[in-house]
């Protein structure tokens, strides 16, 4: 979801790394003297019956799979599934960002699996604008990385997506290997942080306050919306927000200074102490710092703060002793999607 963005040599898109099974050689070999079995199987039985055997079991004993994966959409089942197999990886994907796929479009939410249905591996791909698709998080379960599942997933990805423009986010060491793939265009560099919330987290860093903090309400949405089209040079990511920034274990704020928007801001509470702000964009640093003081005074000491913070942003004092966890570049195929970076602070690898 990558997070698309993601450890591609261990679980995300356009690659699955290559494992070499054991002494009897590679996947490739194996598949191959599988399916010949397959074919040959009774007429080898009676010429190699102890060849036969012992080469079956090993296919069987790495699962080995013959062509049998199937692509479908995501289930409400499937969704537990995904959750433990990205939370392994140290993702944050939670279940309230699975649902929002499902209701931004359940054909969104893509699964392989086996024969017996049983989900194999996941990819999020959807309409971000009306040119533009935004590729998710790509997992495949361990047992079955190297073994054809990624490459099915990644064909329904292309299918999916046609002749629009795809948007990911890279970690650096695999910009490379996007660019083999045709996703060439860079543009927006980011880090991902993690800590502790601690007393010194929570000092105000604004003595006077130029804005007024209000959190988001039915009536100032179209104030949100209006400055976020400003921020994205005229698109509209109404229907993302709108799944987004509203629930049960989310507090989104708007700012407004003299009267009009300056900023705002999100995040949600995705574990009984764990904690993820999704976005602050605002005019200034000073504005996003009034949003922080604001949303993090509503999350408790002691609780796992993650963040994702644009790479030309300078890391609030605040945010000193939290530590980088992974650096990401926005990649594209076709054109960059054009913003005002400078009122961008922080973001969200779940769209763009």
């Amino acid at each position: 979801m990558y997070r698309i963005f993601s450890h591609f040599s261990r679980s995300f898109p356009f690659h699955l790394k290559p494992k070499l099974l054991n002494q009897e050689g590679n996947h490739g070999h194996l598949r191959k003297v599988y399916k010949k079995i397959s074919v040959f199987q009774s007429g080898l039985s009676k010429l190699h019956p102890k060849r036969d055997t012992r080469i079956h079991q090993t296919a069987k004993s790495f699962h080995i799979i013959p062509d049998a994966i199937n692509i479908r959409h995501c289930r409400e089942a499937d969704i537990k599934t995904f959750l433990q197999l990205t939370r392994k990886e140290g993702w944050d994907n939670t279940e309230f960002d699975c649902r929002a796929v499902l209701k931004l479009d359940s054909s969104s939410f893509i699964v392989a699996a086996d024969d017996a249905d049983t989900p194999l591996g996941f990819i999020v791909v959807f309409d971000m604008f009306s040119d533009t698709c935004y590729s998710g998080q790509l997992i495949v379960k361990d047992a079955f990385r190297g073994r054809g599942v990624g490459r099915k997933l990644l064909t329904a990805l292309w299918e999916r997506i046609g002749e629009k423009n795809l948007c990911i986010y890279s970690t650096e060491n695999l910009i490379e290997s996007y660019r083999k793939q045709g996703i060439l265009l860079e543009s927006i560099r980011s880090i991902a942080y993690r800590g502790i919330i601690t007393s010194g987290c929570k000092e105000l860093k604004t003595n006077e306050n130029e804005c007024d903090i209000v959190p988001l309400t039915d009536h100032i949405w179209h104030d949100l919306l209006a400055y976020d089209s400003i921020v994205y040079k005229g698109k509209s990511r109404e229907k993302i927000l709108r799944l987004w920034f509203v629930g049960e274990y989310v507090y989104t704020v708007v700012a407004f200074s003299k009267g009009k928007v300056s900023g705002y801001g999100s995040f949600i509470k995705a574990d009984d102490n764990q904690y993820i702000i999704r976005t602050v964009f605002g005019d200034n640093s000073k504005v996003v710092d009034e949003i922080l003081d604001n949303m993090l005074a509503r999350i408790p000491l002691g609780a796992m703060l993650t963040f994702v913070l644009l790479a030309d942003k300078e890391v609030p004092s605040r945010f000193s002793g939290f530590e980088p966890t992974i650096v990401t570049q926005t990649m594209s195929t076709k054109f960059k999607i054009e913003t005002e970076s400078d009122k961008m602070f922080y973001i969200c690898y779940h769209f763009v």
